[in-house]
């Protein structure tokens, strides 16, 4: 399945490639077949694909999976034990940049959130103008009342993953 993905990628079929990567991720986990940090990076690397899909639940469960899964590597050494061999050294950096990687997936992950969230408030926000320059007669063909406007903007994920992304900063402090 990995080499399906890959040649899907190189076909441009990226819907197909992440399909057949999901599933290899899935399939190693069943299998218990996988290097921690590898899985990790992939997984985190797949969330980057359903970002821009706007699919925010599916992005963030592949970046919590990879939070979780990347603990498995084991804790970074730390800097007397780095010093003291370079194997370790060579295992602190690298725990060190992967984790970097998959924080840097998080925050692409909030700040492409945010990015769509602004957008919606301001088509929001433009159709609660429109609501209330016109005449009712008028508001109720071009544009919905805005309660019904909002409800139906937030009922995807964008509600949820907003408030994951408010409690993941407030964490990072």
């Amino acid at each position: 399945m990995y080499y399906l993905a890959q040649v899907y990628r190189n076909l441009g079929e990226n819907d197909r490639a992440a399909t057949y990567c999901h599933s290899t991720l899935q399939r190693q986990l069943q299998l218990n077949q996988f290097s921690p940090m590898e899985w990790a990076l992939n997984a985190a690397t797949l969330s980057q694909y359903y970002i821009t899909k706007g699919q925010y639940m599916e992005g963030r469960h592949c970046l919590a999976a990879a939070t979780v899964i990347s603990g498995l590597a084991g804790e970074v050494p730390s800097e007397a034990a780095a010093r003291e061999s370079e194997t370790e050294s060579e295992r602190r950096e690298q725990l060190q940049q992967k984790r970097a990687d998959i924080a840097r997936c998080w925050i692409k992950y909030c700040l492409n959130l945010l990015q769509d969230a602004k957008k919606l408030l301001e088509v929001l926000h433009s159709c609660a103008s429109t609501h209330l320059q016109k005449p009712a007669v008028d508001a109720s063909r071009t544009c919905e009342s805005p309660k019904t406007s909002l409800d139906c903007l937030f009922t995807s994920s964008l509600k949820v993953d907003l408030l994951c992304c408010g409690l993941c900063a407030m964490n990072m402090h």
